[in-house]
């Protein structure tokens, strides 16, 4: 089966080499009628917690390569769990990294100790926080940019869930009507300072242009195409590593292992398929939680123990077991207080060629288009439905799988992500300037 694979290869390396190429020349172009009015290039400093991870600031490498002067600002140290993270080395060229201690856990009230002195030093023309609107750092960041208003504001929030009155109250009840109350009240006080929203999802940027944000767009969160892309040898050896004969379907679920991500209803699913070829990668887990526990029990109980591998959840291994997969599924379950954000996993997958199927929970339906499958959240014989298409006839989702890693190459790489933010950053500039 992988040989389908070889043109599609080949191909998407001379896209996004042309894609890179007529970018920059586009923003070079761009960027030097904004500089001779600024009469120098942009500088921007980029503000997250997500930061203290080097993987997270890999995007900023290619902002610096279309002309921008980057500074990065992260924490110092991050507690995640019991335990304690400490910043990562960083190795991007042209991107100078500050390190900073940061004051409380809670994403949302955590402060960034001595953020205005730096951002005084650094004296930036624009700011970009990833972080919600309604939180401490941008708290902090529009009094700094009320004081300097030739600064820009630009954030980027995972936000997705909808705080108009009546839908946030019947979703969370009574008990959420004071945190809703503070929430709309601050939503009306930001609004107005924040030059630009980036959100991650396009119903997300529907939610805040009617909250009255003056300036929204859609933003996808790249990944990098360096590491996820196909590769016939990486296959071949994780296949061969595991025992899984080239014709097996191998079904993964790459994630954590959480009521809300729907684990339990991809084993159920699995459990009506005994009859197919099949194995399935699973995150490695402790059982240290009741869910995780549930998983452990059903897995026995519906005796597919045999057929479950563990999968190594680090970031830059995980890319080698996509690879050797071919259905990738996230099946996630909306709460009260969640909905799926995101979900980088599904644009990874697609570009390692895995057909994706996922619950219409969130934003995971907007990144597979026509690419792959969505089920209602929650309804698990559609779920053994649509794997059993598939196990039925693999040769019949080949075209699938290659649009799928065309969709994620040009849509959701990493230099996608870059050209969006320097668009905007050259845009918002000029309109200060």
């Amino acid at each position: 089966m992988s040989s389908f694979f070889n043109c599609v290869k080949k191909s998407g390396y001379q896209l996004k080499r042309k894609h890179i190429c007529e970018f920059r020349t586009s923003v070079n172009c761009k960027t030097e009628v904004a500089n001779q009015k600024m009469r120098h290039p942009i500088k921007v400093v980029a503000i997250s917690h997500a930061y203290v991870r080097s993987i997270n600031r890999n995007v900023f490498g290619l902002v610096a390569e279309l002309g921008c002067d980057v500074h990065v600002l992260a924490p110092e140290s991050i507690e995640s769990g019991k335990q304690e993270i400490l910043c990562e080395p960083h190795d991007l060229p042209g991107v100078t990294l500050h390190r900073l201690p940061i004051a409380g856990t809670h994403l949302r009230r955590m402060k960034f100790v001595r953020l205005e002195r730096l951002l005084k030093e650094i004296s930036p023309d624009v700011i970009f926080v990833e972080a919600d609107p309604v939180s401490k750092t941008v708290l902090d960041l529009t009094r700094f940019c009320r004081k300097y208003e030739e600064v820009s504001l630009i954030c980027l929030t995972n936000e997705n869930l909808n705080w108009k009155f009546n839908d946030a109250l019947r979703r969370t009840g009574l008990r959420g009507l004071p945190a809703l109350i503070v929430k709309m009240i601050a939503h009306r006080r930001f609004r107005s300072q924040i030059d630009h929203v980036f959100t991650t999802s396009k119903y997300a940027q529907k939610i805040f242009e009617q909250a009255g944000y003056p300036s929204v767009s859609f933003l996808p969160l790249g990944f990098d195409s360096t590491n996820f892309r196909y590769c016939s040898k990486t296959r071949c050896r994780i296949r061969k590593q595991e025992d899984i004969g080239s014709d097996e379907i191998v079904i993964s679920y790459f994630g954590r292992i959480s009521k809300e991500k729907g684990v339990t209803d991809l084993i159920s699913a699995l459990g009506r398929l005994k009859a197919y070829s099949w194995r399935l990668f699973l995150n490695d887990f402790v059982s240290n939680s009741e869910y995780s526990d549930h998983v452990s029990a059903l897995i026995r109980k519906l005796g597919i123990e045999d057929r479950v591998h563990t999968v190594r959840s680090q970031h830059g291994l995980i890319s080698e077991w996509m690879c050797a997969s071919d259905i990738t599924v996230l099946p996630s379950h909306t709460t009260s207080i969640w909905v799926e954000q995101f979900g980088r996993v599904v644009t990874e997958a697609m570009a390692t060629g895995n057909y994706v199927v996922v619950s219409d929970s969130g934003t995971p339906k907007e990144l597979v288009g026509d690419t792959g499958k969505v089920f209602p959240e929650g309804d698990q014989e559609a779920l053994a439905d649509c794997l059993a298409n598939f196990l039925k006839s693999p040769a019949n989702f080949l075209l699938d799988r290659k649009a799928a890693i065309r969709r994620a190459q040009r849509n959701f790489d990493i230099s996608a992500q870059a050209r969006k933010m320097v668009t905007r950053f050259e845009q918002t500039c000029v309109t200060k300037s």
